[in-house]
């Protein structure tokens, strides 16, 4: 695996997980 792929797993694995974070903390808002 490349220096680039890696970087790009990363960013994406930090997305996802930010996105996820966020969308559970407004659900749990708004129940």
């Amino acid at each position: 695996m490349t220096t680039v792929e890696t970087y790009l797993l990363t960013l994406f694995k930090y997305q996802i997980t930010s996105w996820f974070g966020t969308t559970s903390h407004f659900i749990i808002n708004n129940i």
